[in-house]
């Protein structure tokens, strides 16, 4: 386990961290910036590096690392779609990457995530509808699927819509 929370630390995320058999990676809250190198190890099973300034797309090796359960990508600038290999993570309980700026559909795929239990997708720029799918997962363990499905209070329509969303926000709709 590296659990480096909240220590002020800036620059870049070295890539020699991916030679590391770790199985908790935990970089949060720190001024940490570029683009999330591929430093997911086989073992990783927790990774979270929320309340960054991380940017660019996802890398596919994320999806390499098929034993994640818990991915937080929270509150930094990502940006891209998102990945229809999503569904490699077969084991993911914990998928947050609200407050990012994604874009397009969420992926038919993520119906196949039958262990997730918590989808926080809120302040993106997500559109389209969630797929049939994702809301059969409420049958399993998901307990929580949030996104931008409210319309705003000056008469906008919802970024996506969404009939199964247990926390429907406005989002960053101008």
């Amino acid at each position: 386990e590296l659990d480096l929370f909240d220590n002020k630390i800036s620059g870049t995320i070295p890539t020699e961290l991916s030679q590391l058999p770790l199985k908790i990676l935990h970089l949060s809250t720190n001024q940490l910036s570029g683009s999330l190198p591929p430093i997911f190890n086989p073992d990783l099973e927790i990774l979270d590096v929320s309340v960054n300034d991380l940017d660019g797309t996802l890398p596919e090796e994320l999806f390499d690392a098929t034993l994640l359960k818990e991915v937080n990508l929270s509150m930094n600038r990502f940006s891209g779609t998102l990945s229809s290999d999503i569904d490699r993570l077969s084991g993911l309980r914990k998928l947050l990457i609200g407050l990012n700026s994604f874009s397009g559909d969420v992926p038919i795929s993520f119906g196949d995530l039958k262990s997730l239990e918590i989808f926080h997708a809120t302040y993106n720029d997500l559109t389209g509808s969630m797929p049939n799918e994702v809301c059969d997962l409420l049958d399993f363990r998901l307990k929580r699927l949030s996104t931008d499905c409210a319309s705003t209070g000056s008469g906008r329509p919802a970024k996506i819509t969404c009939s199964c969303c247990t926390l429907c926000l406005e989002g960053n709709n101008p």
